[in-house]
């Protein structure tokens, strides 16, 4: 009789241990309960063959309900702090591009009261070589209408792929023109030098990515050595950052002398939970300087933030421009084959002075900022409709003048009181972009197009770079 009782007796004994009424759980409740659960397999399931329960939970999970993978690695990353996180698939070339390329047309758009415009056609790109000029303003791609659309719109519309053609539709000095543009692989350099003369030289280096980067740095020492540079602007805003041991690695050829501290990372080793200083010591053979001023702005950060702060606290650079970012913290990349990956905080990033300016960022020694202005064209007087012929002069030529500088077709220094062949050169220069024929003096029709050319320019603004004016004169302080 008791056999008969005794799996009616199990299914009471279980049911009578559940709460009378249902009480909605806590979170770590939840987690409690799990754990529990887990326990209960392993040491009971009379099916249970030693597998880990969690591990097979989850891919059963995965498998019916794709989603909550995602939604499971983005909360355990992002708990941590705000620099750690998840990026889904294929997104992570985007986020942290390896080198300074990208497929497009090789243009910068911006917003103005008539609609999008060309701020900059960057040379030799896709764009340039189609005949696109800034000040152009977009009407259409590939036959949409594109006057009432944002800057990221058009981007969307232009963006495609490698080898495609994309047709832009712009108006030029109140021209309507049509021109078919490749797309290609637009290359912008991570670092670019030149020597500003007198012994002062200027590098840029817009990220710390990719071995070329590091082949332009131990070119660019080369050059400055041979020439005897004595001073360097080193531009680092817009920095993102990048690799921190390159950064770390271009700190040390800015250093002449051995066994300097410049910078520290402390992070854990192992199973460890005490952290640790890793200190990095110049090795003495960097390139030997009076001085080096770095431009800084809101844009600088993390590795750019290391240069920034172990030149200047070492005392070999002073800082010009905007506070920093404020990123002192270093990550670790765990990617994965489809492009998604696991980005965690692994380091502090210490500067040879001891302070944390995560949050904070670093403030400039000489706070600089740059003066935004209308564009030389909304300066210039528009022309009047007389025709002007050779060997003319007076106010009319003069106007002429301003217009093809502000135009980009004179330099401007050149200066003349007369109609001559340098300005008509000008003139035809003009004309050619715009599809007429070359003329041997200005009509009315050449002075409409001219003016037309005025007022599109006129709705830009351009930026007048006041802080890498005032880089160079403090560079120029430490020429011999």
């Amino acid at each position: 009789m008791m056999k008969r009782f005794l799996p009616l007796l199990l299914v009471l004994s279980t049911v009578l241990t559940l709460p009378a009424a249902a009480v909605t759980a806590t979170p770590a409740e939840k987690v409690q309960r799990l754990e529990r659960v887990l326990l209960m397999i392993e040491n009971s399931a009379l099916d249970y063959k030693g597998e880990d329960v969690l591990h097979k939970s989850l891919e059963f999970l995965f498998e019916r309900d794709p989603d909550s993978y995602e939604l499971l690695i983005d909360y355990l990353m992002s708990r941590y702090d705000k620099h750690s996180t998840y990026l889904p698939e294929g997104t992570y070339d985007v986020a942290f591009p390896t080198g300074e390329s990208y497929v497009g047309v090789g243009v910068t758009m911006t917003k103005t009261d008539a609609g999008v415009a060309l701020s900059e056609v960057r040379e030799d790109g896709p764009a340039a070589r189609a005949g696109l000029l800034p000040g152009d303003l977009l009407t259409a791609v590939d036959g949409v209408d594109a006057t009432k659309m944002t800057t990221g719109q058009v981007a969307e519309l232009v963006r495609g792929e490698d080898g495609s053609r994309v047709e832009l539709s712009v108006l030029r000095a109140g021209v309507p023109i049509t021109f078919t543009v490749t797309r290609s692989q637009v290359e912008v350099p991570n670092l670019e030098y030149s020597d500003l003369g007198g012994g002062v030289w200027y590098m840029r280096i817009t990220r710390f990515s990719d071995a070329y980067t590091y082949m332009l740095n131990a070119q660019a020492r080369n050059d400055m050595k041979n020439a005897g540079a004595q001073a360097l602007v080193l531009d680092l805003r817009g920095n993102p950052g990048g690799e921190i041991r390159m950064a770390l690695t271009f700190i040390d050829h800015l250093i002449d002398k051995d066994g300097v501290k410049y910078f520290t990372l402390r992070d854990r080793e192992g199973d460890d939970r005490e952290l640790f200083d890793n200190n990095f010591l110049s090795s003495g053979n960097g390139l030997s300087l009076n001085k080096i001023v770095i431009l800084t702005d809101h844009e600088t950060a993390s590795a750019a933030e290391i240069m920034t702060a172990a030149l200047h606290d070492t005392g070999y650079a002073v800082t010009v421009g905007e506070t920093t970012f404020g990123k002192a913290r270093g990550q670790n990349h765990l990617v994965f084959d489809d492009g998604s990956a696991a980005v965690l905080t692994t380091v502090q990033l210490v500067p040879p002075s001891g302070v944390d300016y995560e949050g904070k960022g670093l403030a400039p020694d000489v706070p600089v900022e740059n003066r935004r202005e209308g564009h030389p064209a909304s300066a210039c007087r528009r022309l009047s409709f007389r025709r002007l012929s050779m060997g003319a002069r007076g106010q009319d030529v003069t106007d002429l003048q301003n217009a093809m500088k502000a135009l980009g077709y004179l330099e401007d220094w050149y200066e003349s009181d007369v109609f001559d062949g340098e300005l008509l050169g000008a003139v035809n220069a003009f004309l050619n972009t715009v599809g007429e024929n070359p003329m041997t003096y200005v009509n009315a029709r050449t002075a409409g197009l001219i003016n037309a050319r005025l007022d599109d320019l006129s709705r830009l603004h351009i930026v007048r770079d006041d802080q890498l004016a005032k880089a160079v004169e403090i560079a120029g302080t430490y020429v011999k």
